[in-house]
């Protein structure tokens, strides 16, 4: 019964993870495209971040039925998120590089470093941002993945947005809703290293015989 919980679930939070682009013309467009991988401005809102813990909360973890979780996910701030994240990854090829528009002169490339796998790997992905100057690697930075552990009932998942600066997005998704693990924005420096501008960063602690997620 929790597990068919969990997955259903992950199936709100993760509204859009069995989107497909069924024209492959299309596919072929945004790879030279790149304002089709910015992401969603949304995450590049502390406000936004900071609004998660509160608002995806799922009253009835055990009990609720389908009704009643339908309802908590329209009441999720992340419900807001447009931008569909797992149909442009899964588009993408492992380790192709697909460059953005430079910025501050610098060239910017994303690549899908890891897949799901099955039957190792069920659901896990990962995309990376790298810098280049030169025709050399610079820095890379972690702005896409997704990871599930189904014997725990927890799952991980950080977004992205880019226009001058790298905005990411990390959250916990257990069986009682969605909560804030880390945003962050990041600069690109002349050198072309990332350097980590703002941040908002949470852990989980135990007070009052309650377990809560401390953000700061």
């Amino acid at each position: 019964m929790k597990e068919k919980l969990f997955i259903m679930l992950l199936c709100f939070f993760f509204f859009n993870i069995h989107a497909e682009i069924k024209d492959t013309s299309i596919k072929s467009k945004l790879i030279f495209d790149s304002k089709n991988y910015i992401g969603d401005e949304l995450i590049s809102k502390k406000e936004f971040a900071k609004k998660i813990d509160l608002s995806c909360n799922v009253a009835h973890p055990y009990g609720g039925i389908d009704k009643e979780i339908n309802e908590e996910r329209k009441k999720c701030i992340f419900s807001k998120v447009t931008f569909d994240y797992e149909n442009i990854v899964d588009n993408m090829k492992l380790n192709e590089k697909i460059y953005l528009t430079p910025i501050n002169g610098i060239n910017l490339f994303l690549k899908k470093t890891k897949e799901p796998n099955y039957p190792k790997n069920l659901l896990d992905d990962e995309v990376k941002i790298y810098t280049e100057m030169n025709d050399k690697v610079i820095d890379q930075l972690i702005i896409y993945s997704n990871e599930y552990d189904m014997e725990s009932y927890y799952a991980k998942s950080q977004y992205y947005f880019i226009d001058n600066y790298i905005y990411v997005l990390s959250s916990n998704i257990l069986e009682e809703g969605q909560t804030l693990n880390f945003w962050g924005k990041y600069s690109i420096e002349n050198n072309g290293k990332f350097k980590l501008q703002e941040s908002i960063k949470c852990h989980y602690l135990f007070k009052d015989g309650k377990e809560m997620n401390v953000c700061k």
